[in-house]
């Protein structure tokens, strides 16, 4: 993995690109007229209990995912100059704000039993662990996200499983079970 500082437009950016190896992501911020570019390290929330998170085998959101990526960060000397942030679960009143209490108590429920599918299509699914890890997930975003407001890292990246950003308010979608 390579970190990069551009200048040019007026937003960081995490970009993703695929090499043979696997995927290789590049920090960039920008210059905004005249602003320095912020050197602080990048802020990065990681934590293995995403690994527990386990759709069916063969499903594409995998746990191999993180870890290839954390794998690549290691092995590309990265890691030891990311700013490591420790995710806290989100709280029911963070969830309650974007999901319905029953959408919450749903997935719960399907934990619960072991796992599941969660949704009709059936590509969303859940496992024993699920819960636990997309509170942590959800939790994640808010800590990076509290991180850069405080001028802690200029820049955050979550390395979360399970993703969130197709969660509806009450059902889970293309994966994830809580927005994040």
């Amino acid at each position: 993995c390579r970190l990069g500082l551009l200048s040019g437009g007026n937003l960081p950016r995490l970009l993703q690109r695929t090499v043979m190896n696997g995927p290789v992501f590049e920090y960039t911020s920008f210059v905004n007229q005249g602003t320095p570019v912020n050197t602080r390290a990048v802020g990065f929330v990681f934590d293995p209990l995403y690994l527990e998170h386990r759709p069916p085998a063969g499903h594409p959101e995998r746990p191999e995912r993180l870890e290839h990526l954390v794998q690549r960060l290691k092995e590309d000397g990265v890691w030891n100059s990311l700013h490591h942030l420790s995710p806290t679960p989100a709280a029911e009143k963070q969830l309650l704000a974007i999901h319905t209490a029953e959408h919450i108590d749903y997935v719960m429920k399907v934990c619960e039993r072991g796992g599941g599918p969660l949704d009709e299509v059936g590509d969303t699914y859940a496992s024993e662990r699920s819960f636990d890890a997309a509170l942590l997930a959800a939790g994640a975003v808010i800590t990076a996200t509290d991180a850069v407001v405080a001028g802690k890292t200029g820049a955050a990246f979550c390395a979360v499983r399970p993703p969130g950003h197709h969660a509806e308010r009450s059902q889970a979608m293309g994966f994830c079970l809580f927005n994040n």
